[in-house]
């Protein structure tokens, strides 16, 4: 994870990058369409979070989109399903020094 602060209070940007873990259903919902009847669902991916805000000296807000990449041979291109999450949040800052 990184995180880019370019002025001591305002905007700042950053990414997180890592392997997220998909729990749930060992299988994909029940679907009228055949081709997707009784398919496992995967067990995870590489994602990536990007991430924008504003802080101040106590506390950061932002929004962050969370886009995991569930393809079968490892490849960001060949993608069998959507795994996605739009989010906002907030974090306080505990002071460490002055």
């Amino acid at each position: 994870m990184f995180r880019v602060y370019p002025k001591q209070t305002g905007f700042y940007f950053g990414a997180d990058l890592g392997y997220g873990f998909i729990v749930g259903d060992d299988k994909v919902a029940t679907s009228s369409n055949a081709a997707y009847a009784n398919v496992d669902r995967p067990d995870g991916g590489f994602y990536i979070r990007p991430e924008i805000g504003y802080h101040n000296r106590d506390w950061n807000f932002f929004v962050q989109y969370n886009k995991t990449f569930t393809g079968d041979k490892g490849q960001i291109a060949d993608q069998d399903y959507n795994a996605g999450a739009i989010g906002v949040g907030f974090n306080y800052n505990i002071p460490l020094g002055k």
